[in-house]
């Protein structure tokens, strides 16, 4: 099926890209994966399409007064290979390899974290002492308000 007719506009500012994508039935593109095939499937059909894939603003990781900025278009590649990301978020550079694995196969949108995998119990038997047991429980509270907050 082809996607029917729309105006495509390729900002060269953010302001502008706000601008354009406040118009009614307008749809922001940014990497297109899932955008593109609901617009051939004719299940999204907006009067215009705002590509931000060029928007400089909107891209790269840095290190700003001691936190960390992760642009909205960085993609999960950069997030894995930051420096910044590895020395600042250490936990968080570790857990997005696993869920961007996942996310291939589940929208993110439904996934979560489970406190009860692997918590105590392993084939030689109650391993990990109580503490351990609520390092691991901050560790899951810390990653989920790091990857969904």
């Amino acid at each position: 099926m082809k996607a029917a007719p729309f105006a495509y506009a390729k900002p060269r500012a953010l302001e502008e890209a706000l601008e354009l994508a406040a118009r009614p039935n307008a749809k922001v593109l940014a990497g297109g994966q899932s955008l593109i095939a609901s617009l051939k499937l004719r299940l999204s059909s907006p009067d215009l399409l705002v590509d931000i894939s060029g928007l400089k603003e909107l891209k790269g990781i840095s290190l700003e007064r001691g936190v960390v900025r992760i642009g909205a278009l960085a993609t999960h590649t950069e997030i894995e290979n930051s420096k910044v990301i590895q020395e600042h978020l250490p936990l968080f550079a570790a857990a997005v390899r696993h869920i961007a694995e996942a996310a291939k196969f589940v929208p993110l949108e439904n996934l979560c974290l489970s406190p009860q995998c692997g918590f105590s119990s392993t084939h030689h038997g109650n391993v990990l002492s109580e503490d351990d047991q609520w390092r691991k429980l901050e560790l899951i509270v810390e990653t989920a308000r790091e990857v969904w907050a």
